[in-house]
């Protein structure tokens, strides 16, 4: 019979919790949720629009958007529950991809609650987008704080205009733009959009540059499609400042990159699904909403009803993997 080498030691395992670790409630929210959420809440918004363009009545857009509320405060209130319980997993979110564009999200789909309110309390819509749009400004003044310590050793800053997923941080503030303009505060929403579109032009050029010269890994390409979102929101802003041939050519820009990327859906989507898919639907969303303010009703209906049948599909997906824990785990949620 063989013996155990000299000074050998079996391998110590840890006793077994009795009893078993349960998860706190709400402990683990997965905040991807929001960065599908997003968007799937501005699709009454502008379904709103096109029923007003063709005369028709809204009330379908407006019960849509009801549902939807409802649905945000539930998951905002699950996101708030994890955060208060440990403020430090914010951290742990900034260091994986999809929980940092979901936290940016919520913050964006919080300006989207506040539009999304205003016909009925515009007092309340107006508070509600500040806050979103403050605390949007604060998340990303601390995530900056703490990826320029790391920056200062690793001496390598190309993600930050490379990665698609940044857009959510520069074009996400432009969400407030025409709320700030209906109130009067035209040179705050013109100092906002001057800040938020300088990096996100940047970043875009920089990803089509990326795009040329290197692979993207096939997991993350649906999130190139947010590079999207900066075009149509600028042609929106535009739009709000009254500068209509300029956000005539964006709108026309935003259009032919949704083209090329709808030509392009195989190569996107080949890594098959996961929740990044969420981000690809806030950005063709926001093309359908510059094209019904910009006159085209017809081709924004047909855009819309497109991403919604999108939306809806990926939602479902994502959202049945929450409750049970399986999304979490998909996307390496940190528990509070």
């Amino acid at each position: 019979m063989s013996q155990d080498p000299a000074e050998f030691r079996p391998k110590r395992f840890p006793a077994p919790e009795f009893p078993p670790h349960q998860t706190r409630i709400f402990a683990r929210t997965p905040p991807v949720i929001f960065t599908a959420l997003a968007g799937l809440m501005s699709v009454p918004l502008v379904l709103r629009e096109v029923l007003i363009a063709t005369d028709l009545p809204v009330a379908a857009a407006e019960m849509a958007a009801g549902i939807l509320l409802a649905f945000w405060l539930f998951c905002i209130f699950a996101l708030i529950a994890r955060i208060v319980r440990r403020p430090s997993v914010i951290t742990d979110d900034f260091r994986v991809i999809v929980s940092r564009n979901g936290l940016f999200s919520a913050m964006i789909s919080g300006m989207i609650a506040g539009q999304m309110i205003r016909p009925l309390w515009p007092a309340i819509s107006l508070g509600l987008t500040l806050v979103a749009l403050v605390s949007h400004l604060g998340l990303a003044l601390v995530f900056f704080t703490l990826a320029w310590r790391k920056w200062r050793e690793a001496g390598s800053h190309s993600w930050v205009w490379r990665d698609p997923g940044m857009q959510l941080i520069y074009a996400g503030p432009l969400v407030a733009v025409p709320a700030l303009i209906g109130q009067g505060w035209t040179g705050a929403a013109l100092g906002l959009s001057v800040i938020c579109l300088v990096p996100a032009g940047l970043a875009l050029l920089a990803g089509l540059i990326g795009l040329l010269r290197e692979q993207t890994p096939a997991p993350l390409r649906p999130m190139l499609v947010l590079h999207l979102a900066p075009v149509a929101l600028c042609a929106i802003v535009a739009l709000s400042f009254g500068q209509e041939t300029l956000a005539a050519v964006l709108g026309l820009a935003a259009h032919i990159m949704l083209f090329v990327i709808v030509a392009a859906a195989g190569w996107l989507g080949r890594a098959g699904f996961t929740p990044i898919w969420g981000s690809a639907i806030w950005p063709v969303v926001l093309v359908a909403d510059s094209l019904v303010q910009g006159g085209a009703t017809g081709t924004s209906a047909a855009v819309l009803l497109a991403v919604s049948v999108f939306a809806a599909v990926v939602c479902w997906r994502i959202f049945r993997l929450w409750p049970k824990g399986r999304l979490a785990d998909m996307t390496n949620t940190g528990e509070a």
